[in-house]
């Protein structure tokens, strides 16, 4: 019986020069694909964000139609205003503190059993911190899904939200930079801007932060220019947005009010400064004089509480008839002015 011979392969082997070709041809390819992969990421965390926003201004819409009116930017019982007690409470809120308005849409956002339990500590009943007995009770969580933008990779566990609502102009007067820089001022003056609004004081927008059970959030009606031209909810960056949602979410050792909290920043952003303003991180610059650069500084009030996002070239918005639009940084600042303001008589389509 004949044997069988195995031979191996006689070629010749690969080179070093030949590997490192191949590796290097391959590194290409790679530095070539990768682009196209954050690209793909980008997109699907973009359209996660305005789902989130999309769901949360039907929230909106389904507390007026059980309420009558929109949820509170953020609620106090009594006002602050004239009482006394009504005062920094030491653990890193306000006394009477009943909750922003995402407590307020927690039960149109499947969050019922948690809304219940808040109903619980007093909401509804004057001079009850509901917040701060939340906190010790250990019964927020620290963040809901829907509560965060996946573009923003800022510390995810922190407590604090990426959605804030539009109260229009506001133009933050207690800055306390020690140089002070204040370019958007300008834009309080409608009639320069052939507008009709005549200061910043953040009320002509769809959500005013520190109402009370006297005075309830605004109504469809109250919308003059159109639900489809108002700006209701947009984005914003935990660490370079308004200062309150980095602060209200580090006080008491980390163990702060974030999101629920009346006074974190939720309730009024502005549409005074421009769309992606470059704020630096707070958590670069930590001096609250607002050194080196009140410019930058997220500490500045009257850059930092305007909308912003990481996305590529502008930040998504939910507008008050509930349609969610992608409004560009580079948006004419009259016209994004006009869509924050509810009743200016001027209102504007949609970019």
């Amino acid at each position: 019986m004949p044997r069988i011979r195995f031979r191996w392969w006689s070629g010749r082997a690969f080179t070093l020069i030949e590997l490192l070709v191949v590796i290097a041809i391959i590194a290409v390819l790679i530095g070539l694909l990768l682009p196209a992969v954050q690209k793909v990421r980008e997109a699907a965390a973009r359209m996660k964000c305005a789902n989130n926003l999309k769901q949360l201004g039907l929230a909106w819409h389904t507390y007026h139609d059980t309420n009558g009116y929109f949820p509170p930017g953020g609620m106090l019982n009594p006002d602050w205003g004239g009482d006394a007690a009504a005062k920094w409470d030491g653990q890193g809120g306000w006394q009477f503190d009943q909750g922003s308005w995402h407590v307020y849409v927690l039960p149109y956002m499947e969050q019922g059993n948690l809304y219940n339990q808040l109903q619980a500590l007093g909401m509804g009943t004057p001079r009850v911190d509901v917040i701060t007995r939340a906190v010790t009770a250990k019964i927020l969580p620290a963040v809901l899904s829907y509560q965060r933008c996946p573009s923003d990779g800022w510390n995810p566990n922190n407590n604090s939200t990426n959605y804030v609502a539009c109260t229009g102009l506001l133009n933050n007067g207690s800055d306390e930079c020690k140089t002070p820089y204040n370019p958007f001022q300008p834009y309080c003056n409608g009639a320069a801007f052939g507008g009709t609004w005549t200061n910043c004081g953040g009320s002509n927008g769809m959500s005013t932060n520190s109402e009370t059970p006297k005075t309830r959030g605004k109504t469809i009606s109250s919308v003059t220019d159109g639900l489809s031209n108002t700006i209701m909810l947009g984005e914003s960056l935990i660490d370079k947005g308004d200062p309150h949602l980095y602060s209200s979410s580090i006080e008491s050792g980390g163990n702060g009010r974030g999101w629920a909290t009346f006074d974190g920043g939720t309730g009024y952003h502005s549409v005074l400064p421009p769309i992606n303003y470059p704020i630096v991180s707070a958590s670069s610059m930590k001096n609250q004089d607002c050194t080196p650069d009140s410019k930058v500084n997220f500490w500045n009030w009257q850059v930092s509480h305007g909308f912003k996002s990481n996305h590529s070239g502008g930040a998504n918005f939910a507008f008050g008839d509930g349609s969610v639009h992608f409004l560009g940084q580079n948006i004419d600042q009259v016209t994004l002015i006009k869509l924050g303001i509810r009743n200016d008589g001027l209102a504007v389509s949609v970019p």
